[in-house]
C-alpha cells in the first residue's frame, strides 16, 4: 500500500495537468490580487484628499475583504470559484479513465492488489484536487498582504466586509479573522478533493478522460440551477447557500453558508465516493 500510494502521488503532482490546473487557477488569482491591491489604494488616496482624519474609513479596508476569497465583485474572483469543479478535477481526477484504457490498472493491481490500488487512487486524486484550489488561494492571500494590512474588522465598517451575524462562523470573523481565513481554506480543500474524487467515480463509467474532468462542474451548476429554481422568496432570508460554487467563498455572495447543508453534501459526496471505492474494489479487471 505505502509503495502504490507513493507512487500514485508522484504521477499526480508530477503531470503536466497539475501544473495546467495550478496555472489556470492562479490566472485569475493574480487578477484578483492587482484588482483589490489598486482599488484599495485609490479608495485610501481618495480619502486622504477628502477627510482631514481618513484613517477611520481607512479601517474599512483590510485584508479581509480583499483577498479572493473574501471578496465577491472583482472578475478573478468570479472566475475562480465559477471554474474550481473544473480546476480540481483537471489535476488526476481523468487518471482513472486512462489507466483502464491503457491496460495500466491491470498491470497495477496484479502486483499490489484492487484494494490498494482503489484506496491509493483516491487518496492521490483527493490531494491534487484540494492543492489545486488552495494553492492559487494561498497566493492571493500573500500577494495582498504584501500590500493591504491584516486589520481586525470592526462592525462599524460591516457593509464594506459583507460578513453579518446570519453568515457561518461569524463570530470567529470577528475576533480571529486569520482563523476564519485558514478555516475556510480548510474546508475548500475538502470540498476540492471531494470534487475531484467525483470525476474519479464519473472515469468509472466513461471511456473518455474529457467527460470525466467535466461531469463535476456540470453536477455543481446542476445544484446550483435547482437552487435557483426552489428558492423563491425574494428577500432570500428564509434560504442557505446550497451550491458548492458560492458557499467555498469566505463571503456570503447570495444566500448565507449553513453548516447543515455543508456537511449534508459533504456526506452525500462521501458516501458515494466510499460505495463506489467498494464496488472498483471488487470488480473484475478482465
Amino acid at each position: 500500500m505505502k509503495n502504490v500510494l507513493k507512487l500514485e502521488m508522484e504521477k499526480a503532482l508530477k503531470n503536466r495537468m497539475f501544473l495546467l490546473s495550478l496555472i489556470i487557477g492562479i490566472i485569475p488569482a493574480v487578477m484578483s490580487a492587482m484588482y483589490n491591491i489598486l482599488n484599495t489604494m485609490q479608495s485610501i488616496s481618495s480619502l486622504k484628499e477628502i477627510y482631514d482624519t481618513p484613517s477611520y474609513y481607512i479601517e474599512g479596508f483590510s485584508l479581509m475583504n480583499s483577498w479572493m476569497g473574501g471578496e465577491a465583485y472583482s472578475l478573478g474572483s468570479a472566475i475562480f470559484f465559477y471554474i474550481c469543479p473544473l480546476i480540481v478535477a483537471l489535476p488526476y481526477g481523468w487518471s482513472y479513465c486512462e489507466e483502464k484504457r491503457r491496460g495500466y490498472r491491470q498491470l497495477v493491481i496484479t502486483k499490489c492488489g484492487r484494494r490498494a490500488y482503489v484506496a491509493a487512487k483516491y487518496m492521490a486524486v483527493f490531494c491534487t484536487g484540494g492543492l489545486a484550489i488552495i494553492i492559487p488561494l494561498l497566493l492571493n492571500l500573500l500577494l495582498i498582504a504584501l500590500f493591504i494590512p491584516m486589520i481586525r474588522p470592526f462592525p462599524s465598517f460591516i457593509d464594506m466586509y459583507g460578513v453579518t451575524s446570519y453568515d457561518l462562523m461569524s463570530e470567529l470573523y470577528f475576533n480571529h479573522p486569520l482563523w476564519y481565513i485558514f478555516s475556510y481554506i480548510l474546508l475548500d480543500f475538502i470540498f476540492g478533493g471531494l470534487i475531484a474524487c467525483l470525476a474519479f467515480v464519473f472515469s468509472a463509467f466513461v471511456k473518455y478522460k474529457v467527460l470525466s474532468v467535466i461531469l463535476p462542474m456540470f453536477v455543481c451548476l446542476g445544484i446550483n440551477y435547482i437552487e435557483n429554481f426552489i428558492y423563491t422568496d425574494p428577500s432570500g432570508h428564509l434560504y442557505h447557500e446550497l451550491s458548492p460554487l458560492y458557499f467555498l467563498r469566505a463571503v456570503s455572495t447570495v444566500y448565507p453558508a449553513s453548516w447543515n447543508i455543508i456537511l449534508t453534501e459533504g456526506c452525500i459526496l462521501l458516501f458515494v465516493l466510499c460505495v463506489m471505492g467498494v464496488k472498483e474494489a471488487h470488480c473484475e479487471i478482465y
